[in-house]
């Protein structure tokens, strides 16, 4: 092939690899619709995913070398690509009915449901993946002809960095323009049409190359001899590629849970790693190119490359220390200054450069494992087709392996310092053992190197990274000890005390639940409030457990049933042990059944209906928060409701006002009736919406039955609140005073994601006064007469 024509399939390459990454990241936003939000469906997808481009390369590999025309078969196979990536939302609508199905059956168990978890990801991904997968090696045939099959790892490695270059720029677009822009749909529509662009691109391009030479022999080796950079022990190659893809995916994972802790759970973190991790593989990609080209020898470069990956694993956790340590002095000042030029909060330019700091360094070096691998591969003499279709099926393996190892194993059992330790062993003893098998006296230096390693990883200290978590905390919420980790699946957990003596949770480095005054108070109040609005709330659901005051304030009116939705077992046992104070009761109640998974599939999968449903998790800009902030969800609440039954979530008011906009106008926009409530407890930052399909009233006579209760009246009493009357001078309007507020406003829907994608800088408290101030304003004199009763005398109203 020309050099001409190489270049423009390089550059339908880079729009393909764009294409790639938008439907990527599409899907997975889909099939957490399905199959929800935990970190077992989030990797049972991702793991199908890997799955499905391995198994293409290695079809591909057998049969790219003899294929005359590859560019045009490339061209067809985009075109499947697209008409199968329009048909993912199409084919989940039929996934979501069987999957609800198996769910609801009365035989079904953990091990079918997770099984449902791989059928399902397998029949939406499995085609488009094995036909992304498959693109490669055939290019690779392509390109590689006469003496440039003498150098492929130059030829595909450039085809490998500018497909990735491209799925930088997709998940660039993606994350942080597209879906915020456009919606999930539209994100897909863009990729769709992109990739027709690219097919019609192709079939024209394969009229102007021509079929390929016929230099195939029926064995599919080429008539090549093979290079004197054959292996002492080749297989060793292929352990290599497998180790580097495990790692590959591992540092990405630990990477992300680790960083999370000091920037946030933003949906922006995750796009921000993702693009500067793709960055740094197709800058890794394009210099072992350059490196093969000037004459390089690939196998010890490799192994090279993969001592120096796991020395960056080793002291992973001593930078990152250091890196946190230099926040307030480098980054931070750098973040604001971007901020104000921008005119967007940290949540969004905060991720990417503290990516671009601690991530692109040894995502150079992975990227450059693999066109370093495929040289020394192709020197045994395969042809190319087979070479790249081997090399990359056998790395995608790895990365399979390296997902569900770090997120299931690695993680929980050893924690993040441990997990990251283990992997920069285990990669720096595979390019030691790959340096042993080059041939020359090169080999002599690997056991020097291994030792290196050991001593570097003996010299990092046990629990940097606690005491690293534990400098953030007292940083950013006055820390005075840390008392507490937990590296679970789900999440990081920590329990640290104030100096005044106050417990606080932060699942991820953010606060969730603490037992001070103030947030004491909001809990109980969430409890309260449901179930004195409500005069017959015998069935009760909580999503989301936190310090587990909301549940046990519930549970002192023994209602019949009394349900808890979280997704995190680390909450459950961490409030166990160290909330007890808030969350036990004195005499036998209602007991509380933890039901251990995502609030939003929770309801969307179950058939029981409920009396009262609150939802308590409190800031829906963490991408584990969002999906509970959306129309979708509110819908979901509603049909799980029982005649009269009611519907309780915080918003709070450290959130930007359009946000907070945002999220009245979504329950105004499914729910007919709804009434706001702030906590009668100074410095309070959250509004309480109640949402009703049937109109909300306020039975006073009840309210005070309810308050002459013992141990519930003593609960009340440390809001301040004695009676009906004092409970409702928390009222702050119905829907008709909400609507009169609201001016601007966009629905958050999971399709079109407003409050998750936010770039808009959060509340200053003056700003949250007067919203507070124009809430109030925004309410009709007689707003609470049509909701009492029965109703009290004019004079006891409050205003």
């Amino acid at each position: 092939m020309s050099r001409t024509n190489a270049r423009l399939l390089t550059a339908i390459y880079f729009a393909s690899g764009m294409c790639s990454l938008i439907n990527e990241v599409v899907w997975v936003r889909l099939l957490k619709l399905t199959l929800g939000n935990t970190v077992y469906a989030s990797g049972i997808v991702v793991s199908v995913f890997l799955g499905g481009l391995a198994l293409g390369s290695f079809i591909s590999a057998r049969l790219s070398d003899r294929i005359r025309a590859p560019i045009r078969l490339y061209a067809w196979l985009e075109l499947v690509i697209a008409a199968s990536a329009l048909a993912v939302p199409f084919v989940l609508r039929y996934a979501d009915r069987l999957y609800r199905v198996i769910y609801r059956s009365s035989v079904t168990g953990p091990a079918c449901v997770l099984c449902a978890q791989v059928v399902i990801s397998a029949a939406v991904l499995l085609v488009p993946t094995l036909v992304m997968g498959s693109t490669l090696p055939l290019l690779a045939a392509a390109t590689a002809s006469g003496e440039e099959r003498r150098s492929l790892g130059r030829s595909a490695g450039m085809l490998y960095a500018m497909n990735t270059l491209g799925a930088a720029v997709g998940c660039f677009l993606a994350g942080f323009v597209l879906i915020r822009a456009f919606g999930v749909m539209g994100a897909l529509y863009a990729a769709a049409f992109l990739n027709l662009v690219v097919a019609i691109c192709a079939l024209v391009l394969s009229r102007r190359a021509g079929p390929r030479p016929d230099e195939i022999r029926a064995d599919g080796v080429e008539a090549v001899p093979p290079r004197p950079e054959t292996l002492r022990w080749p297989r060793m190659l292929l352990v290599a590629c497998l180790v580097a893809g495990f790692a590959s995916i591992a540092y990405e994972l630990i990477w992300i849970r680790s960083i999370i802790n000091f920037v946030g759970t933003t949906t922006y973190v995750f796009s921000a790693v993702l693009t500067i991790y793709l960055v740094g593989i197709m800058l890794g990609a394009g210099l072992a190119g350059l490196l093969v080209g000037r004459g390089v020898r690939p196998a010890p470069a490799l192994a090279c490359v993969l001592l120096l990956l796991g020395l960056c694993g080793i002291l992973y956790v001593p930078l990152l220390s250091a890196g946190a340590a230099l926040h307030d002095g480098a980054i931070a000042p750098l973040t604001r200054l971007l901020n104000t030029v921008t005119h967007t909060s940290w949540y969004s330019v905060y991720p990417l450069m503290a990516s671009f700091v601690f991530f692109l360094a040894p995502s150079v070096l992975l990227g450059m494992c693999f066109p370093l691998a495929l040289e020394t591969w192709h020197a045994g003499g395969a042809m190319a087709g087979r070479s790249t279709g081997s090399v990359y099926g056998v790395n995608t393996l790895g990365c399979v392996g390296g997902g569900l190892a770090a997120a299931f194993v690695l993680i929980p059992q050893l924690g993040i310092q441990q997990s990251m330790l283990f992997l920069g062993m285990l990669t720096a003893w595979a390019g030691a053992l790959l340096l042993l098998a080059c041939p020359g006296k090169i080999r002599m230096l690997s056991p020097v190197l291994v030792l290196l390693a050991l001593v570097a990883a003996a010299l990092v200290p046990a629990d940097l990274f606690r005491d690293c978590l534990f400098d953030k905390l007292k940083t950013q919420y006055g820390a005075e000890e840390l008392l507490h980790v937990d590296e679970g699946v789900t999440t990081t957990l920590s329990i640290h005390r104030e100096p005044g003596g106050s417990l606080h949770m932060c699942a991820s480095g953010m606060h969730i639940a603490g037992d001070e005054t103030g947030q004491s108070a909001w809990q109980k109040f969430h409890g309260h409030s449901g179930m004195l609005l409500n005069t017959n709330a015998g069935s009760v659901l909580c999503v989301g457990y936190g310090s587990g005051e909301s549940a046990a304030t519930i549970a002192l009116y023994q209602p019949e049933m009394l349900d808890c939705v979280e997704i995190s077992p680390e909450v459950v046992e961490a409030a166990t042990l160290f909330f007890g104070h808030l969350n036990s009761t004195e005499k036998p109640a209602t007991p509380i059944n933890i039901i251990l998974m995502d609030g939003k599939n929770y309801l969307h999968l179950t058939d029981r209906a409920y009396d009262l449903i609150l939802s308590d998790p409190i800031n829906p800009r963490f991408a584990d928060n969002a999906s509970l902030y959306t129309a979708e969800y509110f819908e979901s609440v509603s049909r799980h409701l029982n005649p009269q039954g009611l519907f309780l979530c915080w918003i709070p008011l450290n959130l930007p006002e359009e946000v907070f906009n945002s999220i009245l106008a979504t329950a105004l926009h499914v729910f007919p009736h709804v009434t706001a409530w702030t906590v009668p407890v100074a410095g309070h930052s959250f509004v309480q919406i109640v949402c009703s399909p049937d109109r909300i009233l306020f039975h006073c006579p009840y309210m005070d039955d309810r308050a002459a209760d013992p141990r519930i009246g003593a609960s009340l009493a440390g809001l301040g609140i004695e009676s009906a009357i004092s409970f409702l001078e928390c009222y702050m309007g119905d829907e008709k005073d909400l609507r009169q507020y609201l001016q601007r406003h966009d629905i958050n829907s999971d399709m079109r994601p407003f409050v998750e994608f936010s770039t808009h800088p959060i509340m200053k408290p003056h700003k949250r006064r007067a919203l507070l101030s124009r809430l109030r304003h925004s309410r009709r004199r007689d707003s609470i007469l049509s909701h009492l009763i029965p109703f009290p005398p004019p004079s006891v109203i409050p205003h």
